[in-house]
């Protein structure tokens, strides 16, 4: 399978078998919208795609993102930094019906609603919470908070 190495991250079509110039003209924003993965060896990786809007601005859509290693701390926001200064573009999180965002957990969505709170991704779209650039302050916190209560509910 054809791999691209570019900004130290390992590129490849995630489904199919791309050749070299379509995932690099994927990488820039102009290509189809295809599914790539990325791996940072020994630090994170996961699955995105690019696109451009009508606007022509950039937008990366993660469908999955794990941290690698034992020093975990810090990565997954390193990671998001990382993607979204080397596409100059925003950061979207969904999982996409059978694109299914492994290891998703309760505690993982917390990050996710961290990230965004930060202003590290713009949106996330799961089954259970749907935040974006229009969504309320009440909205956010009800997610949050439904989430907590649902994790201790869960350990004891």
């Amino acid at each position: 399978m054809p791999e691209v190495v570019w900004k130290n991250i390992v590129w490849k079509s995630a489904y199919g078998d791309l050749p070299i110039k379509d995932i690099l003209t994927i990488l820039k924003g102009y290509g189809p919208m295809e599914i790539l993965g990325f791996e940072w060896p020994d630090l994170f990786k996961g699955e995105l795609s690019v696109s451009l809007d009508k606007n022509g601005l950039k937008h990366i859509t993660i469908f999955w993102l794990e941290v690698l290693g034992e020093k975990k701390r810090g990565i997954g926001r390193f990671a998001l930094a990382y993607l979204r200064k080397i596409f100059e573009s925003q950061v979207h999180v969904e999982d996409a019906g059978y694109f299914h965002v492994k290891n998703v957990t309760k505690d993982s969505l917390l990050f996710w609603i961290k990230m965004f709170e930060e202003g590290i991704i713009q949106s996330l779209l799961s089954d259970e919470i749907k935040i974006n650039e229009c969504s309320t302050y009440r909205e956010l916190k009800e997610a949050k908070e439904k989430l907590i209560s649902d994790l201790k509910k869960k350990t004891g």
